[in-house]
């Protein structure tokens, strides 16, 4: 762009001493310059535009997938209790205080906690084996396995991930009952995909002895690690019969717009004046994390993109100009006998779109080649998607056709006698 704008005011500095107002040429390696310069801007331009959109399909394919759960203004707390609560007891009880003071509070729906929440970046469950009661000892292979995670009553209510068969958690699921347990949707379909998992028994082993399990419901699958990532197969147990000491509390406020982490900070303090709170945050933003590099992408891309437009533009617009200014008088004598709008525009432009043409053509082809590159950073787009393809070559042709216009519709919109006073 720059040298064709020192090739243009150079030609300014000619047409003011120049006997007669004739502008004096740069030469034929002039001219291929300044062709190939706009050839390759619109090139780039393409290639970056092609990225911007591609990842702009891919950002918004992705934050339209359903996370499995109806819960993003809700709050997160997560805390660590092993060395205040030494025993099993002690730990139940504390998080059986601390919620239902948390529930009793002004503006909270509903509440429950969990040992790992989605999109939470500390997660402390383990894809762990478990047996499956009936069924011929597996070879280590074959072995069942499964994330375990220990959640409250109240949890799946609060998170609003859908019961798709069965009963969840309950108050009477405690240490003194029988075991139960609850998988999901992807752990249904992996180990039972023909029979009604309800009933069957499973020997799970969380924090102590392998203890059996019976199946008592099935939840819907949750995309545990992010929005890209499929779900993943798990079993829950309840904290009662399983009280780790390390859990997160979901807190699903009644008004989304009123805050409420202090609130909730004050009631858990209430149970426990020293409490440590190791995270305090918001479920929106822990899924906003989950996609920030992937927006930080789309905002390089979308700046560059950007700039390499308006560059393009501008070296479209300058060879127009450039040209149009070599043939101002001729463009002058034509309209004065009386040629037509569309006559000069055929004139100064009819090549010129052919260099618009090539550049959208190298343009295509350099993105079809990088753009394979692209394929870890998109989501429900392919590297090569034709919509997108065709989306923003159209896009630049436009804006190379309007930079192409302008300096032309100047010149047919002055009066041909003064064109030529001019030249």
């Amino acid at each position: 762009g720059l040298v064709v704008f020192l090739q243009l005011s150079r030609t300014e500095i000619q047409r003011s001493l120049t006997h007669g107002g004739r502008v004096q040429t740069s030469g034929f390696a002039g001219k291929r310059l300044r062709h190939a310069i706009v050839v390759a801007e619109i090139a780039v331009a393409l290639v970056l535009l092609i990225g911007t959109g591609l990842l702009l399909r891919s950002f918004s394919q992705l934050l339209a997938v359903d996370p499995g759960f109806d819960a993003a203004d809700g709050a997160v707390i997560e805390t660590h209790v092993w060395s205040r609560y030494a025993t099993e007891e002690e730990r139940a009880l504390f998080f059986a205080n601390s919620l239902a003071a948390i529930v009793a509070l002004p503006g909270v729906e509903s509440a429950g906690a969990v040992s790992s929440l989605p999109f939470l970046p500390t997660r402390i469950d383990k894809n762990n084996a478990f047996g499956i009661v009936g069924r011929p000892a597996p070879t280590p292979a074959d072995q069942p396995v499964g994330f375990h995670s220990v959640v409250t009553p109240g949890y799946f209510e609060a998170m609003g991930i859908p019961l798709r068969r069965g009963r969840l958690f309950t108050k009477l699921d405690a240490a003194e009952g029988a075991y139960v347990a609850l998988i999901n949707e992807t752990m249904r379909d992996r180990y039972w995909p023909e029979v009604d998992p309800i009933g069957a028994s499973i020997v799970v082993r969380s924090m102590g002895p392998a203890r059996l399990h019976e199946i008592v419901g099935v939840v819907g699958d949750v995309r545990h690690a992010g929005l890209d990532r499929s779900p993943r197969a798990e079993l829950f147990v309840p904290h009662r019969q399983n009280p780790t000491g390390s859990m997160t509390y979901f807190i699903r406020p009644s008004d989304p717009e009123t805050p409420i982490l202090e609130s909730v900070r004050r009631a858990m303090w209430s149970v426990d004046k020293d409490l440590a709170i190791s995270t305090a945050t918001t479920l929106r933003d822990l899924m906003a994390e989950s996609v920030a590099e992937r927006r930080l992408s789309l905002y390089l891309f979308s700046a560059f993109a950007a700039i390499a437009l308006a560059l393009a533009a501008i070296g479209v617009y300058s060879l127009i100009r450039f040209t149009t200014m070599q043939t101002a008088r001729e463009i002058g004598l034509r309209m004065a006998i009386g040629a037509t709008g569309w006559d000069i525009v055929r004139l100064v432009l009819g090549k010129k779109l052919l260099l618009i043409a090539c550049g959208l053509v190298l343009g295509g082809v350099g993105a079809y080649v990088l753009s394979r590159f692209m394929a870890s950073l998109l989501y429900g787009v392919t590297p090569t998607d034709g919509r997108t393809f065709t989306a923003m070559a159209l896009l630049l042709a436009v804006v190379a056709l309007v930079a192409s216009y302008i300096p032309v519709r100047r010149i047919i919109d002055g009066e041909p006698m003064r064109v030529l006073r001019d030249e």
